[in-house]
């Protein structure tokens, strides 16, 4: 099967968005089409996705080009990294299979396919970039975390630290915060790229499993709380400010 880029264009707006520009790949002898989405790198690249059809289906990927970066100078802990991959991708219900992120559709799902993949390589690649996983440190305990816990005791909440929760990868998770009387993971937050990723990547793969309440407590007292980082983690949890605690602490407590 070979594809067209005017017709694969036409069904990504139709879908998804206007902005999207469809291509044949040159040199293609198997009707390869590249499609520019209005997502971006951290570079300010384009995120781009790749279509390639075989008999009644569509291969869709990004080839690998959101850890190109990363991986040009490969982290220490390379399972930490796919691992934040994998936890990234399983929510969206793509693959990840040899460094690119990858899944199949039939001709109507292009543009739900197109759009997942544009999206998981968006988030790996911003993810990446702060990337700097510490396994082999013993962790600083973190101020805003004991004060927290804290104020949790102070209510009377029965809390748990560092406990071990499996996520539907199989991959055992540690809850920095669990409260058992609500069967709920609270991790508490304060903005930084890194923690956010990784609190990403462990809610999304604890949302697939096990019905936990999963709460994600952004430090705001220095101001707005980053929309961007909001959004993402939105996709995965229930996000709460510091400063409206009365309004689910009642809901944990």
């Amino acid at each position: 099967m070979t594809t067209d880029a005017p017709t694969i264009q036409e069904l990504l707006r139709t879908y998804v968005a206007a902005e999207i520009v469809c291509a044949p790949v040159n040199g293609s002898a198997d009707g390869r089409v590249e499609c520019l989405t209005p997502l971006e790198y951290p570079s300010g690249d384009a995120v781009a996705v790749w279509i390639e059809g075989y008999d009644d289906r569509y291969v869709v990927t990004d080839y690998g080009e959101s850890l190109t970066g990363v991986l040009s100078h490969p982290p220490q802990d390379h399972k930490a990294l796919v691992d934040q991959v994998l936890a990234i991708c399983g929510p969206l219900g793509l693959a990840y299979d040899k460094g690119s992120v990858r899944t199949e559709a039939a001709f109507d799902e292009i543009g739900d396919a197109v759009w997942r993949i544009a999206t998981a390589a968006s988030l790996i690649a911003q993810s990446s970039v702060a990337f700097h996983p510490r396994r082999r440190q013993q962790p600083v305990e973190s101020p805003f975390v004991v004060e927290v816990e804290h104020v949790l005791r102070d209510r009377s909440v029965t809390v748990e630290r560092e406990r071990k929760v499996t996520g539907a990868s199989g991959h055992r998770h540690t809850a920095t915060i669990y409260l058992p009387q609500r069967e709920a993971i609270l991790e508490p937050i304060q903005g930084h790229w890194n923690q956010v990723s990784s609190v990403y990547a462990k809610f999304g793969d604890l949302s697939r499993s096990n019905g936990y309440r999963l709460l994600s407590l952004l430090d705001d007292r220095s101001g707005e709380v980053d929309e961007e980082l909001a959004r993402m983690l939105v996709q995965v949890s229930d996000v709460v400010q510091w400063t409206r605690r009365d309004e689910w602490l009642g809901n944990v407590s």
